[in-house]
């Protein structure tokens, strides 16, 4: 299994991603790759090449799942939030690096994330 300590890694040199955090609450993966993720405050002009998200494991911090997806639609607004719309979803690897360290942010949960 891949373990990734920055999530510029998992971008190639030009794309965008959206990065999400996440303990799993309102985060729902099917056994057919499609899904679901939250009500977040996203911006809908902005183009990614993927989402990718972080779901934190509350039981063992040095063990955090991340996960590929390719974007949907968008349900919404709802209170200016959004539900994210997946396909594609693949299980990336993990991080033991904490959220703040690992997308180079702070507290906020939503990210994009261009590499250089």
């Amino acid at each position: 299994m891949t373990k990734y300590s920055s999530a510029e890694q998992i971008l190639r040199p030009g794309e965008v991603g959206l990065f999400i955090f996440t303990d799993g609450t309102n985060l729902t993966i099917n056994p057919d790759g499609t899904g679901e993720t939250g009500n977040w405050v996203v911006d809908l002009r902005r183009r990614v090449v993927c989402v990718i998200i972080y779901k934190r494991d509350t039981a063992n911090p040095s063990h955090n799942d991340l996960f590929i997806a390719q974007s949907g639609d968008f349900d919404g607004p709802r209170d200016d939030r959004y539900l994210i719309n997946l396909r594609d979803i693949k299980h990336l690897g993990n991080t033991d690096v904490n959220w703040s360290e690992f997308a180079s942010t702070g507290a906020m949960p939503i990210r994009y994330i261009a590499r250089q």
